[in-house]
C-alpha cells in the first residue's frame, strides 16, 4: 500500500515538474520574459505559421516571435490586421516586422461571453499585435514544412470548388 502511495506521489510530482518545465512562460528564452515594454511600442519580428479564422474587420493569424526589439526570443503571438489599411493577406511562411505594442489579450467583461484568453493560452498563445496603418512590412518568406501544407490545401480546395457536386455529397 505505502508503495503505491509513494509511486502515485513521484508520478505526481514529475507531472508537475515536467509542465513547469515545457511552460514557455517558465522559459528564459520566452518574449514575456525580455525587456520589451508593454505600453510602448517595440520591434517585433517574426514568421506566421498559422491563419485563423478572420471576422468583418480583421485577419487573424498566430505568429512564431523571432526577436523584439533586435533580442532573440521565443514564443506565440495572435496578430490582428486591420482588413481596410491592409494591402493584402499575409501567407504562411511571411516573415513580418512590426513596430507595434503587445498587449495581454483580455478576458471577457460580461458573464457567459466567450473567453478567448482561455481557447489561446491552451495555444500557449498569451498576447496580441495589432497591425494597423501600415505599422508593419513583409521583408522574407520562409518556406517551411507549414508553408508547403498551406499550399497543398490550397490547392485541394481549389480543386474542389472547380466540381461540381450533387447537393447530397
Amino acid at each position: 500500500m505505502s508503495f503505491g502511495i509513494s509511486s502515485y506521489l513521484l508520478a505526481f510530482t514529475i507531472g508537475i515538474f515536467l509542465f513547469a518545465l515545457h511552460y514557455p512562460k517558465n522559459q528564459a528564452s520566452h518574449y514575456s520574459n525580455s525587456a520589451y515594454r508593454s505600453s510602448e511600442k517595440n520591434l517585433v519580428s517574426g514568421i506566421i505559421s498559422e491563419k485563423l479564422k478572420p471576422n468583418q474587420f480583421s485577419f487573424k493569424y498566430f505568429m512564431k516571435v523571432e526577436s523584439i526589439n533586435e533580442k532573440a526570443t521565443k514564443g506565440k503571438l495572435l496578430v490582428i490586421l486591420n482588413k481596410k489599411d491592409a494591402e493584402k493577406e499575409f501567407e504562411i511562411g511571411d516573415k513580418i516586422l512590426a513596430n507595434a505594442i503587445i498587449k495581454p489579450i483580455i478576458r471577457p467583461h460580461n458573464p457567459y461571453q466567450f473567453d478567448y484568453l482561455c481557447l489561446f493560452g491552451k495555444k500557449d498563445v498569451f498576447d496580441q499585435l495589432y497591425l494597423e496603418n501600415q505599422n508593419y512590412k513583409v521583408i522574407a518568406k520562409q518556406e517551411n514544412l507549414n508553408f508547403q501544407l498551406e499550399k497543398i490545401r490550397n490547392k485541394v480546395v481549389a480543386f474542389l470548388k472547380m466540381k461540381t457536386f450533387p447537393l447530397k455529397e
